[in-house]
């Protein structure tokens, strides 16, 4: 499997140090694993493990609701105060942020107010 890797800017300091973020998927079991290291000495370190089978539905659904992939790639960018200010695509990493980024979506897709 192909690997992604990209550098990121951290904090601006005296040092200019670089975050180096590489994701990789497990050929035992299909989970995406993310990769971390504070510099280019450092080894690279497991920092989350996900299933990209799980938020497929999730985006699907942003989607669907929003009614075309712009807007919901703008939604799933924009940090929310419901979520303490954190983007729902930041949630889509683990279970519980799962099942609340699909919440919201259902509350936005019936009318409910939050």
């Amino acid at each position: 499997m192909a690997v992604v890797a990209k550098n990121l800017e951290k904090k601006p300091s005296a040092k200019s140090s670089k975050v180096q973020v590489t994701v990789r998927r497990s050929a035992k079991n299909g989970r995406f694993i993310v990769l971390q290291s504070q510099n280019n000495n450092e080894a690279l370190k497991p920092m989350k493990t996900f299933y990209v089978d799980d938020m497929i539905p999730v985006i699907a659904h942003a989607v669907a609701v929003f009614g075309d992939e712009y807007k919901a790639s703008h939604w799933l960018k924009t940090p929310l105060p419901i979520l303490d200010n954190q983007s729902p695509d930041q949630l889509l990493v683990t279970t519980g942020g799962l099942e609340r980024v699909e919440q919201i979506l259902t509350r936005i897709e019936h009318n409910i107010p939050s």
